[in-house]
């Protein structure tokens, strides 16, 4: 019979999407050495690994908004912005390695901040309790890079740790 695999996606610094695929286990012993034909299935698991990494890299590079991704609990850490966010806002990942870098950057007034958090965590208490799936849209003016100021709406939604971030520049809007 074809060997089965599972697979799992995990979320790392550096290398925001890693598919991880392996074999289910089989009735050799670790002891075995592999044969020819589990050499093959591990070099069609690891081309698999390679496309399904840069369909992922190619998807989230493509992206017509930024996106970002950081941590909900300690250390807060961004784990992943696009090209798009450093297009718009002037930021790297460098620049803005955990949300307090991002705060005193982009906020500067922190009262506007303190603000702005508590409508953020309404919103993220909602989606955690099951009764949303992602938050509505927030709308919050920052700093760039270059000292100018957008106006944006940011939506989000999460998962267990990391908190996944859209934002829409509504500055000719408003």
């Amino acid at each position: 019979p074809a060997p089965t695999y599972t697979c799992s996606i995990w979320h790392m610094r550096k290398q925001p999407l890693v598919l991880v695929i392996q074999k289910q286990p089989t009735s050799l012993t670790a002891n075995e050495p592999a044969t020819g034909v589990e050499m093959i299935e591990m070099e069609k698991a690891e081309q698999l690994v390679w496309e399904a990494k840069d369909k992922f890299r190619r998807i989230f590079e493509k992206i017509t908004m930024p996106i970002a991704a950081y941590e909900i609990h300690e250390p807060k850490r961004f784990v992943f912005i696009n090209p798009k966010f450093t297009e718009w806002f002037g930021y790297t990942i460098g620049d803005i390695p955990d949300i307090e870098h991002w705060r005193k950057v982009a906020y500067r007034d922190d009262s506007y901040f303190q603000q702005k958090r508590k409508e953020w965590y309404e919103e993220l208490c909602k989606i955690q309790q099951g009764e949303k799936q992602e938050s509505r849209p927030i709308d919050i003016t920052i700093y760039c890079k270059d000292g100018s100021t957008k106006d944006l709406e940011m939506s989000f939604t999460t998962d267990n740790n990391l908190f996944y971030i859209t934002f829409n520049d509504v500055t000719e809007r408003n």
